[in-house]
């Protein structure tokens, strides 16, 4: 009581995602950063919210609104935002891969006007109609036994931002010779993790035998493609899987590729 006006408060929670170590330095030189705050409400929607939107009971500092009425929550989200359409619609300087960190000199570079009433509303798809995913790291680890070992391929999936690629169903088929002279193949499928990460593990297998793997398929609803000729390239500069160095062998020493 008391206190008659409302004041919206921002949380803001910055995480580095594949955290690699090091220094992460923003674009002035500057290691310590701060948020400049950019309305992007449509005129009046906030002050209505505001104004009408009822605390939700939760106890605590500051509780949340319960603001279903005045809000819509987005399930259709966005995917990255190319180059060109950040340039077209938010900011004409370049944002992927910069040879020179934009410095003062640059500062005077205004925003693009932005009004309700334009045709394309947020958010954007990406000039490009499909995303391309590809393998960015591929391995397979080797756990020996006493007569026998096991061959577990970790693989990290990107997309064209070179940002994990959760969801995507990887499928690999896997082949070797049993002791009876019989040739066992499986089918296995998993599905990348939230750091695009698959692990798959092909079982117990006779030392001695040599064991091939090829990968079936990655794939995931959606405007998604899968670009062999991007993946990690081995020792002669031939990409993993790819229609060139489309089979991975392996035995309990090694593994070639």
């Amino acid at each position: 009581s008391g206190f008659n006006k409302r004041i919206p408060q921002v949380h803001l929670f910055v995480r580095i995602k594949n955290y690699q170590g090091g220094i992460y330095q923003l674009a002035d030189g500057n290691d310590k950063f701060h948020v400049d705050f950019m309305n992007g409400w449509q005129e009046g929607k906030l002050a209505e919210i505001m104004q009408g939107c009822e605390p939700s009971g939760e106890e605590g500092y500051n509780p949340p609104c319960g603001c279903n009425q005045f809000l819509t929550e987005n399930i259709d989200y966005a995917k990255p935002l190319c180059d060109e359409e950040v340039r077209q619609h938010i900011i004409d300087e370049a944002t992927d891969v910069v040879n020179v960190l934009p410095r003062a000199s640059n500062s005077n570079i205004g925003m693009v006007p932005k009004t309700w009433e334009d045709d394309e509303d947020p958010p954007f798809v990406c000039a490009e109609s499909d995303a391309t995913m590809f393998i960015k790291k591929f391995e397979v680890k080797i756990k020996k036994k006493k007569t026998t070992f096991i061959p577990k391929v970790v693989m990290f999936v990107r997309d064209d931002l070179n940002t994990s690629f959760k969801g995507a169903e990887v499928i690999i088929y896997y082949e070797y010779e049993k002791g009876n002279g019989d040739v066992k193949g499986k089918l296995i499928s998993k599905i990348t993790n939230d750091e695009g990460k698959v692990l798959i593990n092909l079982g117990k297998i006779l030392k001695g035998t040599p064991v091939t793997i090829e990968l079936e398929s990655i794939s995931k609803e959606g405007d998604y493609v899968y670009d062999g000729t991007k993946n990690e390239q081995n020792d002669d500069g031939c990409p993993v899987f790819s229609s060139e160095c489309s089979v991975v062998t392996c035995d309990e020493n090694s593994c070639e590729y």
